[in-house]
């Protein structure tokens, strides 16, 4: 049987190694009271996942700010697609920025997929 404090030190150790990973392969944007983590989704030519986004401090535009350097850091994406859950109100903030739904699962918590065309040259890849 696993002890709590190791299994939180071990999910630390996993968010550590995997923030500095991103980090060293530029896909860590930072700002004051805000991260983006992302990855280009392999086997795509252009789309960028947002694989997730801390604000520390709501409303106060940090997200927005977080997504324009974004898609400054790849200016060859034409799509950005994020998952949510349902409940979470980071599926109504997304809805905000001009992401639109692509598709739900009802399993694994309810989770919402949207996608953001970037440009009118978007593939299917």
């Amino acid at each position: 049987m696993h002890h709590p404090d190791l299994i939180e030190k071990d999910i630390r150790d996993l968010i550590r190694n995997e923030t500095i990973a991103a980090a060293e392969h530029n896909r860590l944007i930072c700002v004051r009271h805000g991260m983006l983590w992302y990855r280009l989704v392999p086997g795509t030519a252009a789309t960028v996942e947002i694989v997730a986004i801390v604000v520390t401090e709501p409303n106060q535009g940090i997200g927005s700010s977080l997504l324009a350097y974004l898609y400054e850091a790849v200016p060859h994406a034409t799509r950005v697609i994020a998952q949510v859950k349902a409940d979470s109100p980071a599926s109504g903030w997304f809805w905000m920025q001009g992401f639109r739904h692509l598709s739900e699962d009802a399993g694994a918590g309810g989770m919402i997929t949207f996608r953001k065309k970037l440009t009118e040259r978007e593939t299917d890849d």
